[in-house]
């Protein structure tokens, strides 16, 4: 019986090793840098796509909050290969790494050009803020250097109103700029993703505060205050494709399949939307409305914006300016129209909810466990990392608003406005580690309510 079982468990651990090996759809090394032993990862990760992971724990990791889906998208395993033991080619992207370990190119196979060839990647101890939340992984602050194709432009990065951060539809690369951090505030929304005008589009995969510098016309930085790897991805065109054809399409196709599709615009939606910045009580908007049904121009929506409510943070309407809902989404219903409100995150310190929501830790904390004020001393941001936060808020969004017939949401001031980058922790972990997916989280308190809902 020992024989029969000690063969067992030899054929047992030669099985595991080579299915852990057989995929030829990964690409695993172990890289000796500054005393770290760390663990780099190459996936083949959508069409003529790869992910690219660097760990300095040795323990690649798959983050809990990132933009990628977390399901791996569905490709063919036949146009994986690696030729040598420096080589990873899937489709037409194609990663090398030098002996030393020091150097990653990442080429296109089709023409041979070389997309990004890196320069530095370093990872530093995090100094964790003094506090009473200890963090989940060890954190490093990583910067990641590469060098990129200096001739062409440069779109994406997200919507901002700054000059000097991207303000321009496109980016010439000899004009340097420093994007200083990837921050969002009110007006300013990052997406760290980029297409270049080559055929090729960049994703930084960290959910953490960090910057994009241009440092020259040829140096790209990237740098994630408090991270516990490098995670990229990378896409390009298919083989048969060349640049003198429409690729951007395509590219944005492998964006959205690995970070995920939007919903279609529901038809009522592309009609014609009147708003204007405050309508002061019910009278003036029906006013409004019935001034375009006797026109006879079609409104599709009709837009109810800020103050409309008692309180921030009391998500309803003010009672005296706008007495019988009912009746007036019933008087909309007649004009053809559907009714948005705007519904802000912000929890005002003397309204009728803080006190619970305080005392139950459904609020932005500081490093102590308070809750924490936004820029606005009498203002509070909701923690929508936790979950309770989010069901609690649907709550009274429902009571107030969905029970009435209202399903259509204006998330406004949701960067989030007001916010104290640095000083912030949500559900126990710090915002320079997560602080990207706060947005994410709070769109997801309506997504998992209105889905409840069918």
């Amino acid at each position: 019986m020992s024989k029969y079982y000690g063969e067992f468990l030899i054929l047992l651990l030669v099985y595991l090793i080579t299915c852990n090996d057989a995929s030829p759809c990964i690409f695993t090394r172990y890289i000796y840098s500054n005393g770290l032993k760390q663990q780099l990862q190459v996936e083949s990760w959508g069409s003529d796509s790869i992910r690219i992971r660097l760990s300095s724990d040795v323990i690649i990791q798959n983050p809990d909050y990132q933009a990628l889906l977390p399901e791996q998208p569905i490709f063919n395993e036949e146009v994986c290969q690696q030729p040598d033991s420096n080589t990873f080619i899937h489709g037409n992207i194609k990663f090398n790494i030098s002996d030393d370990n020091e150097r990653w190119l990442i080429q296109r196979q089709s023409d041979g050009l070389i997309l990004i060839e890196t320069q530095s990647i370093t990872f530093l101890p995090y100094k964790y803020p003094l506090s009473i939340y200890s963090p989940i992984y060890n954190l490093y602050s990583l910067s990641f250097m590469y060098n990129h194709i200096p001739d062409g432009y440069l779109y994406g990065l997200g919507e901002h109103h700054y000059g000097e951060n991207l303000t321009l539809a496109y980016h010439n690369f000899h004009l340097p700029f420093v994007f200083s951090s990837t921050a969002p505030t009110n007006g300013d929304i990052t997406i760290p993703w980029y297409i270049h005008t080559s055929g090729f589009g960049f994703l930084w995969n960290q959910p953490g505060y960090g910057s994009f510098d241009v440092q020259n016309d040829k140096e790209i930085m990237w740098t994630a205050n408090a991270t516990h790897q490098l995670d990229i991805w990378i896409t390009t065109i298919p083989k048969e494709q060349n640049l003198s054809s429409l690729f951007y399409p395509i590219l944005m196709k492998n964006y959205v399949d690995v970070i995920g599709h939007p919903n279609p615009l529901p038809k009522f939606a592309s009609g014609f939307w009147q708003s204007k910045n405050r309508y002061r009580s019910q009278n003036e908007l029906l006013d409004v409305a019935k001034g375009y049904y006797d026109r006879h121009i079609p409104v599709s929506i009709i837009v109810i914006d800020w103050f409309h409510w008692t309180k921030l943070g009391e998500w309803k309407f003010n009672s005296t300016c706008w007495p019988d809902i009912p009746q007036m989404i019933n008087q909309l219903k007649s004009y053809g129209m559907n009714l948005m409100v705007s519904v802000w995150p912000h929890v005002e310190e003397d309204s009728e909810n803080f006190f619970f929501m305080n005392t139950t830790g459904l609020l932005t904390h500081d490093a102590n466990g308070n809750a924490l004020p936004s820029t606005t001393d009498n203002l509070y941001i909701p923690d929508q990392f936790n979950p309770t936060t989010r069901q609690f808020i649907w709550d009274k969004v429902k009571r107030n608003y969905y029970d009435y017939g209202i399903k259509i949401y204006w998330l406004d001031a949701d960067e989030p406005e007001r916010g104290r980058p640095g000083l912030q922790w949500w559900y126990g972990r710090h915002d320079e580690e997560i602080a990207m997916v706060w947005v994410r989280e709070h769109q997801r308190t309506f997504w998992d309510g209105l889905k409840d809902q069918n």
